[in-house]
């Protein structure tokens, strides 16, 4: 067997250190997807709690408007009245 040279070592450590890069990347690839699914989940709770919300809100202000329409029409009909 031939004595390994200088050249041949560094190539050796060169590779080793890509492959510590890439499973590094993968690592940390693997971290931010799981990351962000938890961020989608807890968007989509706080979405779906808005949307509840909203739809309360826009229920109470129906309600307000329609009042606020009959008590019109009735002091535009109590004033014609007289």
């Amino acid at each position: 067997m031939a004595p390994r040279d200088s050249e041949t070592d560094r190539l050796i450590e060169l590779h080793q250190k890509v492959d510590a890069g890439f499973a590094r990347l993968d690592t940390d690839v693997r971290e931010l997807r799981t990351e962000m699914k938890s961020l989608r989940i807890e968007l989509k709770g706080e979405i779906d709690s808005s949307r509840v919300e909203l739809k309360g809100e826009i229920g109470s202000l129906k309600r307000t408007l329609m009042t606020t329409a009959v008590a019109i029409a009735a002091a535009l009909i109590g004033s014609n009245a007289f």
